[in-house]
């Protein structure tokens, strides 16, 4: 047995809906431990400590309570076949990497267990099925009462090492053929929103009459490249200043179909089509390099565009149809760190009429680093959907951030805002029926 610590545990409602109850608890009564911790010992309870590593949990009745688990490992806490009657309770996982999930793979309870930031949030199937009351995920309620079994989830293809581009920093002549597995995804098929003077799939992506070339996968390494006019079937990986994409669609599977590395700058995307059916990626990951993108259709991926770095602007952008599987969240755009971002004039759709909500237009999510976010400014946007439609973080990861001159639909399940700790909030956000204020 762990031995267990004197904990001060008080309750807090949940924002904006009141629907369920959080484990607040204090860090500073928990008895640290790191690694990995394995229990193999049945009737084993784990109390009040402070989990920087994972838990692995191999034998029957195990408890976890008033605990808090740190995770850069990719199941923050495992329950392994033939483990009976695991029970979490009044506990939070912190996924710090973003490939970390969170309490895998059924045969479980689990009552006020919070998780921020996870890949995959609680996970499991019909024959290994989980219990969960009063807790939630990255703020939001969450319990599998309303909620279907989560399986785990399939392994992503990689993307295919492909020739750097030949031609000098003006335009890229590909020279091989596009592989036999990274086939054209299907177009979506919920039809584009109506809403007027807003990006949709007729001003966004491709623009008409612009014929496309055939390539495979691209990794740009020579400053000044421009890529134009291509139909690129594999991702494109950015690894050098001044990059240039436009008029050009880019289909694959693969995790990041954009990645634009550490450290890169000055990064163009305009009027690129990413698709990402089949897959549970980021059409565009702003991964510590910088840019802008315009005037671009994203669709198909988990999140539309993940951000983690500095001097990010999107503007005039169509994200929409999210793919939806079991134990994701999908965002329109995720930000996990980064200052001196913008998001202006988007058309950003968290719900399908065919699958519905999906987790928020904006998802402010754990910090990938130290550095909090500053100087966010989120303007003159129409956002629709979502749990919570702008999930704020809540949790200390912003230190400044405004929300002006946006419109909303109303097709959340919850609220159009929550969390937006550290945030301006300006009565010029309306809803887009009535414009009348949305709060």
């Amino acid at each position: 047995m762990l031995a267990s610590t004197a904990l001060v545990v008080t309750m807090l409602a949940l924002p904006a809906q009141g629907a369920s109850q959080f484990a607040d608890i204090d860090r500073d009564h928990l008895q640290p431990y790191s690694g990995r911790l394995v229990v193999k010992q049945d009737n084993t309870v784990i109390d009040g400590l402070l989990v920087k590593g994972y838990i692995d949990i191999k034998a029957d009745n195990v408890t976890i309570k008033n605990t808090i688990v740190e995770s850069e490992n990719y199941n923050s806490i495992r329950i392994y076949e033939g483990a009976k009657g695991s029970k979490i309770q009044n506990t939070q996982v912190l996924c710090m990497d973003e490939r970390a999930n969170g309490v895998a793979h059924g045969d479980f309870t689990a009552d006020r267990v919070d998780l921020f930031g996870c890949r995959h949030d609680f996970y499991f199937t019909a024959e290994r099925p989980a219990n969960v009351t009063n807790s939630s995920i990255d703020g939001i309620a969450y319990s599998t009462e309303d909620s279907s079994p989560t399986a785990e989830p399939s392994s992503t293809s990689k993307p295919t090492p492909a020739p750097e581009p030949t031609a000098a920093p003006t335009t890229v002549a590909p020279s091989v053929e596009p592989t036999a597995s990274a086939s054209p995804s299907p177009a979506p098929t919920t039809p584009a929103p109506s809403y007027s003077g807003f990006p949709d799939a007729s001003n966004t992506g491709v623009p008409a009459g612009v014929t496309l070339r055939q390539s495979s996968g691209i990794v740009v390494t020579t400053p000044g490249t421009v890529i134009d006019a291509l139909d690129v079937r594999g991702s494109i990986v950015v690894r050098a200043d001044n990059v240039t994409i436009k008029n050009s669609r880019v289909t694959t599977d693969a995790r990041y179909p954009i990645h634009i590395t550490s450290g890169v700058t000055g990064t163009l995307i305009d009027h690129v089509e990413v698709s990402n059916a089949g897959s549970n990626g980021k059409g565009i990951f702003f991964d510590g390099g910088t840019g802008t993108v315009r005037y671009s259709d994203i669709h198909s991926a988990e999140d539309g565009v993940h951000i983690v770095a500095d001097g990010v602007t999107l503007e005039h952008n169509y994200i929409h149809d999210l793919t939806r599987f079991a134990g994701a969240h999908p965002d329109t755009i995720q930000i996990r760190g980064g200052d001196n971002i913008t998001v202006r004039h988007n058309n950003l759709q968290a719900y399908t009429a065919s699958i519905g909500v999906m987790n928020a237009a904006i998802q402010i999510g754990s910090l990938a680093g130290g550095d909090t976010i500053t100087n966010l400014r989120v303007t003159d946007n129409l956002m629709n959907g979502g749990h919570v439609t702008v999930n704020g973080g809540g949790r200390g990861e912003v230190d400044s951030a405004i929300y002006s001159n946006n419109r909303f639909g109303r097709a959340h399940q919850y609220s159009v805002q929550a969390n937006v700790q550290n945030s301006v909030w300006e009565a010029s956000n309306v809803y887009d029926d009535n414009g009348q204020p949305a709060r």
